[in-house]
């Protein structure tokens, strides 16, 4: 009785330590594929700026010739 109950017992822990160790891994995932979108959201705007700020200071300079 005792050696299948250790068996058992052994197997849903590791059951769980499998399932806890996949969750932390997805979660780990999906934060980091976030970041990476965010961060190329804040470039993507950070050039559109530039780009306006350039064509802005090409009308001046063309305004000033």
């Amino acid at each position: 009785y005792f050696v299948v109950f250790i068996f058992m017992t052994t197997f849903t822990f590791l059951n769980m330590f499998v399932a806890i160790f996949t969750n932390t891994v997805v979660a780990l995932e999906a934060d980091s594929e976030e970041g990476t979108n965010t961060e190329m959201r804040r470039i993507n705007q950070n050039i559109t700026e530039l780009s306006q700020q350039i064509e802005l200071l090409r009308e001046q300079l063309t305004e000033s010739e």
